[in-house]
């Protein structure tokens, strides 16, 4: 039943500086491979087990706490205060929680009840492990030098349903990439063991799913196959949003077009808005214009060979299928099955477009980050999700 025509749409949001996103976003680049999983080493103890170099780890806190007055910078600090004054460090906490560690903190002992733990870390710098529901345990290496942090996770069994599993790659390798690189900010490929069901994200009867009927034929995976693509871009001048696009791979453009027609009817007969035409490079498609919800959000999709790519807005996409289109440089190359690519460097610039929005005082604390660009991959072996991370770090002139 449609809402009468003095059912207001919800005013824009008003926008909020993205230190805090950008923040956090920094931070999962760096924690995201902590949820892995990989088989007991039976001479360890039981529970969650650190063991590393101290140099290595104050030196990752040290670019953490660059983040100024961020909640991430405020435990980088006191993780570091914690640090024993030894050249090595571990910590053994039974309980098998990551947050008990830091609280059993002390000088390595490599003769000692962690032995077998520090003789796995060889002559790397950090290695963390994580015991699991499953009976498993996580595992966590990392090499640090001036230049690079690497990061190298294994996990097996990972899990391949579910709103996780689509954001974990699957066994096949991935196709040639859709969205454009040109002012690319963040770019997420992924081929998902279970293909692209949606509706995963969305538990049935939610307040998401009744208001935009999410668990449509679309969403819930009938119409899509094979992989998901996510970029997002540099905001256009005195633009209060950067640029975003989705790329949904399909089966049979047919079905997939049908589907996002259904939702746009669906989110039509709960919202006043209206569907207007729209095309791009000769994919035609269509926007809700007047779906003021959130700033400068009016979606356009459009439905290319390949896939429906969506739009934050028609710039967005004009943006996403700009040539040119490279390959993301990801560890393991055609063999990875999801990658992803953040440039830190144009993070700051962002920030510093979406901060002259503002005005002067919006320009006043510009946001500093310590890295130039994080570069993953990931892909299932045996039944095991293997991920490498490489962080390149800013270095003085």
């Amino acid at each position: 039943m449609k809402h009468s025509a003095d059912r207001r749409i919800p005013p824009p949001v008003a926008h909020r500086r993205s230190r805090t996103l950008a923040a956090l976003l920094a931070a999962l680049a760096l924690c995201a491979a902590g949820c892995a999983e990989t088989a007991r080493d039976a001479a360890w103890p039981e529970g969650a087990l650190c063991v590393g170099r101290t140099a290595a780890l104050r030196s990752v806190l040290e670019d953490l706490q660059r983040l100024e007055a961020t909640p991430l910078a405020r435990a980088a600090r006191d993780l570091a205060a914690a640090l024993p004054a030894c050249e090595r460090f571990e910590s053994h906490a039974g309980s098998g929680q990551l947050q008990d560690l830091a609280a059993s903190l002390r000088c390595g002992e490599p003769a000692g009840a962690l032995g077998a733990v520090h003789r796995a870390l060889g002559d790397g710098d950090l290695l963390l492990a994580l015991p699991t529901a499953s009976g498993g345990r996580a595992r966590l290496g990392a090499r640090v030098d001036a230049r690079n942090i690497r990061l190298a996770v294994d996990w097996p069994d990972a899990p391949a349903d579910g709103a996780l599993g689509l954001l974990l790659p699957g066994d096949a390798a991935l196709g040639s990439e859709l969205l454009s690189d040109r002012q690319r900010v963040l770019h997420l490929h992924v081929r998902p063991a279970s293909g692209l069901d949606l509706a995963a994200l969305v538990p049935a009867h939610s307040q998401a799913d009744r208001l935009f009927r999410l668990r449509s034929a679309l969403f819930a995976g009938a119409a899509l196959d094979g992989s998901w693509e996510a970029a997002v871009y540099l905001p256009e001048p005195e633009r209060a949003m950067p640029r975003a696009a989705l790329a949904l791979e399909f089966g049979v453009r047919r079905a997939a077009v049908l589907g996002i027609e259904q939702f746009i009817e669906e989110i039509a007969s709960t919202w006043p808005v209206r569907r207007s035409d729209f095309a791009l490079g000769g994919a035609p498609g269509a926007c809700l214009l007047n779906l003021n919800i959130l700033p400068e959000f009016a979606p356009c999709y459009v439905a290319t060979a390949r896939a429906l790519v969506i739009g934050w807005n028609a710039a967005s996409l004009a943006s996403a299928l700009a040539e040119p289109i490279e390959p993301a440089p990801v560890p393991d190359g055609e063999r990875a099955a999801g990658s992803a690519v953040l440039d830190f460097r144009r993070v700051r610039d962002a920030d510093a477009l979406l901060a002259s929005a503002l005005g002067p005082d919006g320009l006043a604390n510009a946001l500093q980050l310590p890295w130039r660009r994080l570069v993953a991959s990931g892909s299932r072996a045996d039944h095991t999700l293997r991920a490498r991370i490489e962080i390149e770090r800013e270095t003085s002139p």
